[in-house]
């Protein structure tokens, strides 16, 4: 066997070993539309056609003008910042500083190497935030992970892990999310291939109670189906919220 097919075999062996994702069931019933949507989520959960992977790479233009939503992601990124500045910095404060004195508050970013949710939230809330570990950025793309860990400028909370495996794996810690970015790159009921479901990944952010009590700035990007569900789909994935 040559190195590179060894290489590639240990690759594959890696992703053959995926923690254990659980959807926690809701505290309270929301009505016949609730239970509707958390069926067609719980089915696209048990029965996907692909092999859940644990990491991958990718060659994806994330911060560059030829990125089809660069633009898009600038005008999201300076609302993200606008908007937490104004709920978690009053009167000017810092949220840099508010993090270091809680330790259990955090940010939560799908971010990419270009770092351009976190440089939007640090020029408004604080320069501190580029080298906060309590700024943390679940990471998959096992290329674009070591971008990020090698970045001079930026060193936050990088973790090379799926969102929905990050959500499961910290749900007893206590953590409080101020502000969280989920920028889902594919529909919101995921893609069976890749056995991911944006959708859920919502209700596990909502079930296991991450977000701050004394208030949390959340946003959503993510695409929406054409047909049955329409831009139901993530409205009504909000509808099946814990109490």
């Amino acid at each position: 066997m040559s190195k590179a097919q060894r290489h590639m075999s240990e690759w594959v062996e890696l992703n053959m070993h995926a923690p254990t994702l659980e959807l926690p069931p809701l505290a309270v019933s929301m009505g016949a539309e609730h239970a509707a949507i958390c069926q067609v989520v719980e089915s696209r959960l048990s029965n996907h056609s692909g092999k859940e992977w644990v990491l991958r790479t990718s060659q994806y233009g994330h911060g560059q003008a030829t990125h089809p939503h660069w633009r898009v992601k600038l005008e999201v990124n300076g609302w993200i910042a606008r908007t937490a500045e104004a709920l978690l910095c009053p009167s000017g404060g810092c949220l840099a500083s508010r993090l270091r004195l809680s330790s259990s508050e955090i940010i939560l970013v799908l971010d990419a190497p270009s770092f351009g949710t976190t440089r939007a939230l640090a020029a408004r809330c604080g320069r501190g935030l580029l080298s906060s570990p309590q700024v943390v950025c679940p990471q998959a793309d096992l290329g674009q992970y070591l971008q990020m860990i090698g970045n001079g400028e930026v060193s936050v909370g990088v973790r090379a892990q799926r969102l929905d495996h990050w959500l499961c794996a910290n749900r007893t810690r206590g953590l409080q999310v101020v502000c969280a970015f989920l920028d889902f790159e594919t529909r919101a009921l995921g893609r069976r291939d890749q056995a991911l479901c944006p959708m859920a990944d919502v209700m596990r952010f909502f079930r296991y109670g991450y977000p701050s009590p004394s208030g949390c700035v959340l946003c959503v990007t993510v695409g929406l189906w054409s047909g049955e569900l329409s831009t139901l789909e993530l409205s009504m994935a909000f509808d099946c919220l814990p109490n």
